[in-house]
């Protein structure tokens, strides 16, 4: 399904076969003007079934205009790698990546978007001494007719290579929660767990976590969006890291 998105967004932006673009229903629609008018009236109706399928993709997308997309764009490499799996390219260098999702979610959905968190990022107070790090994404460019079936956090964490006597035989827990209320000057924010995770510090991997009734909340309730925090605590020494 991502695939029939990626693909279509190609053609639209640079592709040359605009057929491919037009239900069965209009490439009949079409061949029936083509027969009944001539050359120049032909072309005329022809531009205006095109214009508008695209106007209808442009809406599909949350778009206004067509996209002038600059060459200096960075894609980022989870995107692109779950593109090519896919489309079937390049399986076989896919092995060890991540790229699971729940069958019933990733069954209704047809679109994948992605958003990097916001650069300014916040320390909060914790339960231990050390701070939690909030998280805060902007997802106001999601349309307003798409329904979000699932969202998750994936986090990058690489291999501790060195680690203390404290860490060299233990798991990280992470916890993921959503902010749902900030700090204040007289109280401190209120947090609910969303997901977590059991590691073992001797690997480097992408970690992906289950944040849907948070983005849902965001979206379709329009409720705040404080952003996630993320908490990293070693087991054996009840110690809380900033993640």
């Amino acid at each position: 399904r991502m695939l029939m998105v990626i693909l279509l967004c190609q053609v639209l932006l640079g592709g040359t076969n605009h057929a491919s673009l037009i239900p069965e229903t209009g490439r009949k629609k079409i061949a029936e003007l083509q027969g009944q008018a001539g050359p120049g009236r032909r072309s005329a109706q022809s531009h205006e079934l095109l214009r508008g399928f695209e106007t209808t993709l442009l809406q599909m997308f949350g778009l206004r205009r067509r996209p002038q997309p600059s060459k200096s764009a960075v894609i980022p490499s989870y995107m692109l790698d779950l593109y090519r799996l896919q489309s079937g390219e390049e399986e076989e260098n896919l092995q060890e990546i991540s790229l699971q999702y729940p069958e019933r979610s990733t069954s209704r959905a047809n679109t994948v978007r992605s958003f990097h968190h916001e650069e300014h990022l916040e320390s909060i107070p914790g339960p231990s001494e050390t701070p939690w790090i909030r998280f805060v994404f902007n997802l106001s460019s999601v349309p307003e007719n798409e329904v979000i079936s699932s969202a998750e956090l994936r986090l990058y964490r690489e291999q501790v290579e060195e680690p203390s006597a404290a860490w060299e035989r233990g798991f990280h827990r992470i916890n993921i929660y959503e902010v749902m209320k900030p700090l204040s000057e007289r109280a401190q924010a209120i947090t609910r767990l969303l997901d977590t995770r059991l590691v073992h510090h001797n690997v480097t991997r992408w970690e992906s976590f289950d944040v849907s009734p948070a983005v849902i909340r965001w979206t379709k309730d329009k409720q705040p969006n404080h952003g996630l925090v993320i908490e990293v605590t070693h087991l054996h020494h009840a110690q809380t890291h900033q993640g």
